[in-house]
């Protein structure tokens, strides 16, 4: 899941990995959703 969440959101995190691992999981539950359906 973390790694779907990276491919999309690889930008902001690169620029701001502190807020992107903190918001990754509420962020990667909504990603994994869509991806399932």
């Amino acid at each position: 899941m973390h790694d779907v969440y990276i491919y999309f959101q690889g930008i902001h995190c690169m620029k701001s990995w502190h807020t992107c691992q903190t918001t990754w999981q509420v962020q990667a539950i909504p990603f994994a959703s869509v991806l399932i359906m």
